[in-house]
């Protein structure tokens, strides 16, 4: 594999023969990893996620959002701003309702776009990382645009995928690497 749309491809298709089994229990082997991780040093009270959309087989991580709730986090997340071709932060409250934009992509109903500056650790959906931190998403850019806009320089980027690094995926210019990265076997800081 050479380009982007290459590894892309792959994951996209290894994802696909996942079972359903499979995916609940990586989905609870990234939650126990997430909270040890958390536990273990983070201190941020101000965390932005993603909903997963479940019906593309990626991991369910509404326990870990649930587990931030319960930790009295401020919890944010995105909502698609497609005429910007950007990502709107909202705030997400616990029992916020959820729905489903016109691409099909979960956002908290009836949320005012807030400002970004509080960010302290967010959470990124990926299809692949390496072992350098550098991650493969979805073919949007709609991260790396959100990370480059954001208001705090000093956020955590923390991946959560379904796979292991790979040893190098194609970076480019624009692309803002990982700080550390939580998958089914584990987790990796990187730079450390």
């Amino acid at each position: 594999m050479e380009t982007k749309a290459d590894f892309r491809n792959y994951f996209r298709l290894q994802r696909k023969k996942l079972t359903e089994e499979t995916l609940i229990a990586y989905s609870e082997s990234v939650f126990a990893s997430f909270k040890g991780f958390f536990e273990k040093g983070s201190k941020a009270k101000h965390v932005h996620v993603f909903i997963p959309i479940l019906d593309n087989q990626e991991l369910d991580i509404n326990p870990i959002i649930q587990y931030l709730w319960s930790l009295d986090c401020v919890v944010y997340t995105s909502k698609m701003n497609y005429a910007l071709n950007q990502m709107d932060t909202v705030l997400f409250p616990s029992g916020s309702e959820v729905a489903k934009d016109e691409k099909g992509i979960p956002f908290p109903k009836n949320k005012a776009v807030v400002a970004t500056d509080a960010l302290e650790l967010v959470l990124v959906p990926l299809l692949a990382f390496d072992r350098k931190g550098n991650r493969l998403g979805y073919g949007k850019g709609y991260y790396d645009k959100f990370f480059d806009q954001i208001s705090s320089k000093d956020i955590f980027k923390l991946g959560i995928s379904l796979f292991p690094p790979v040893d190098q995926l194609p970076v480019e210019e624009h692309d803002i690497a990982l700080d550390a990265c939580i998958y089914p076997e584990g987790a990796i800081i990187f730079g450390s």
